[in-house]
């Protein structure tokens, strides 16, 4: 605010000089332009900070203040704002749904921006076929319209001193925006996603309380040490289930960072974290008595090092992982639901029980842009899973998933989504650790977990429409159906049972075409695609549809 108060000053010198015959004349027409002028930048000054501040907070401690140059796209929980730093282009394919904030930098938009622009020490640049639908503003730099469209305001404000507001803060605390949250419980990266409060519901446990912290990576090396964790209970089973873990971090460059960490836990675990996530699982069990996970005891301790790369076009992560566990089978300890009650929950299968001492090495690697509407870019998983008698071990086997997607922007109102996932094994793969297609998230038009084996092939796409296309026509009112799209998907797979000497490119001879179980559909999701209904056909034989509702993604 220093900047502001100096204005005022110099405002009000002004005004003291001008000559008393004058000032009397123009006494209630000029009070009252300054006091709308002072508003006016006050105002300004003051959506300046709340634009930033709640990203960087306060902290009276001014030293050793972290590099922001390096800062990437976070995004804006409170507002929905996507905020940059450094000069961005939105191409002509893009599309923004939400306000955008640019730090030390241009935005140059040919795309299209559904929301406010506010770019601070920059210029707004709107070239041909760009369209802001919403207000552009620019402090200490311009806005440009070279063939482009503003439907809102413009405000240009100069002599601005936005970097007040940076003298005081806390570290930058980030996390890698470019990896994948489906692959965060998949086979390789089991990073806490918890929120601080939740209730859980499933056959095994019937209700549970909860409570977690996500672990924090600190890039700018601010904070060495992170802890994370949970803790819950479970009525039915009348059990404590929690995790700590603690993790080690080095910076690693300007993008980098290393970790050393390990963990303790008593938990009910799934391999079906990939299939359905918990929330909307619970949702299912606990309204329309469906639950679609199988459910083991998993009691140990592992300790890891990983490496992640969070550079502006890609982001990956390395993890080697030990692990040293207790897998004990579990029941069901309930049969009850909201609605449906003529129905049961499937029985939870047994395990094969015992110690389990494994080695888990997994890559991902990922493109994808954040957006609120839709996805873009490519996302890649390679795990391996080693357990041995060597390693005093029940369990003898290797376990290798390969998971590859592709979300590729068509036009503004067209997405086509890929996802292919391959399994394969050595040795005697155990039933916590089996390859099942079929049913919600894989095959939806087949029943629940109908097939099943040590060698997987599944193909999953989708082509996703945007309802908001059907304004071109001008018998339908405009933003009528701009909250939903339509969905085309296609789902093929296949499992094996090879034998347990076959090394992991083999045991696929069994694998033809027409063995392949294909599903296909349409449905009408909200207008991200998460939230959905859908209509799914096998294409084996006559069939009716099998109507599914989903509030997540399938992949």
């Amino acid at each position: 605010m220093v900047r502001s108060f100096a204005i005022l000053l110099m405002i009000l010198a002004l005004f003291i000089s001008i000559p008393v015959e004058a000032q009397t004349t123009e006494e209630d027409k000029q009070n009252q332009e300054t006091r709308r002028f002072n508003k006016l930048i006050d105002d300004f000054i003051d959506r300046i900070q709340r634009e930033i501040m709640w990203q960087i907070g306060y902290e009276e401690n001014d030293k050793d203040l972290p590099d922001t140059s390096k800062m990437h796209i976070t995004f804006d929980a409170r507002e929905g704002a996507i905020h940059f730093t450094g000069d961005v282009v939105i191409d002509q394919r893009d599309r923004i749904d939400g306000n955008v904030v640019v730090r030390n930098g241009s935005i140059t938009v040919r795309g299209q921006i559904e929301g406010n622009v506010l770019v601070l020490n920059g210029n707004v640049i709107i070239q041909d076929g760009g369209k802001v639908i919403g207000d552009a503003t620019a402090v200490n730099g311009e806005v440009l319209l070279i063939g482009g469209e503003i439907t809102g305001r413009i405000e240009e404000k100069q002599d601005v001193d936005v970097d007040i507001v940076y003298k005081q803060r806390k570290p930058v605390q980030r996390v890698p925006y470019r990896i994948s949250n489906a692959f965060q419980n998949d086979l390789a990266v089991r990073d806490i996603e918890f929120s601080p409060f939740w209730l859980g519901f499933n056959r095994v446990e019937g209700f549970s309380i909860n409570s977690g912290s996500r672990k924090s990576l600190y890039w700018d090396g601010s904070i060495a040490l992170s802890l994370y964790g949970q803790l819950g209970y479970a009525f039915k089973a009348h059990r404590w289930r929690g995790q700590l873990g603690a993790t080690r971090q080095f910076a690693a460059g300007n993008d980098g960072l290393i970790e050393i960490g390990g963990e303790v836990y008593s938990l009910t675990d799934t391999k079906d974290e990939w299939v359905i996530g918990r929330s909307e699982n619970d949702l299912a069990a606990f309204f329309f008595h469906r639950d679609y996970r199988d459910y083991y005891d998993r009691e140990g301790f592992s300790i890891y090092t990983g490496h992640y790369l969070n550079s502006p076009r890609f982001s990956t992560h390395i993890r080697v992982q030990y692990l040293n566990e207790i897998h004990s089978s579990m029941r069901n300890r309930t049969d009850w639901a909201l609605f449906v009650r003529d129905r049961s929950f499937r029985l939870n299968p047994m395990i094969d029980e015992g110690r389990l001492n494994a080695l888990r090495v997994a890559f991902n690697l990922s493109t994808i842009k954040p957006s609120p509407r839709r996805l873009d870019g490519w996302s890649a998983l390679a795990a391996m899973e080693y357990s041995s008698p060597s390693l005093n071990s029940d369990l003898d086997y290797k376990q290798y998933i390969l998971d590859v997607r592709r979300y590729q922007p068509i036009s503004t109102y067209d997405n086509f989504n890929v996802r292919l996932r391959a399994g394969s094994s050595e040795g005697d793969l155990p039933v916590q650790r089996i390859y099942e297609l079929g049913g919600l998230g894989t095959l939806p038009a087949y029943p629940h977990k109908a097939f099943f084996g040590n060698r997987m092939l599944l193909l999953n796409a989708e082509y996703i429409v945007r309802g908001d296309i059907l304004s071109q026509l001008a018998f339908i009112p405009r933003g009528l159906f701009g909250g939903l799209t339509l969905l085309f998907f296609f789902d093929t797979g296949w499992t094996g049972i090879a034998e347990q000497t076959d090394g992991v490119f083999e045991g696929f001879g069994d694998f033809s075409f027409n063995k392949l179980n294909t599903s296909v559909g349409f449905g009408f999701g909200s207008r991200d695609g998460n939230t959905r209904l859908g209509f799914a056909w096998r294409t084996d034989r006559a069939s009716s549809a099998v109507v599914f509702l989903r509030v997540d993604r399938p992949f």
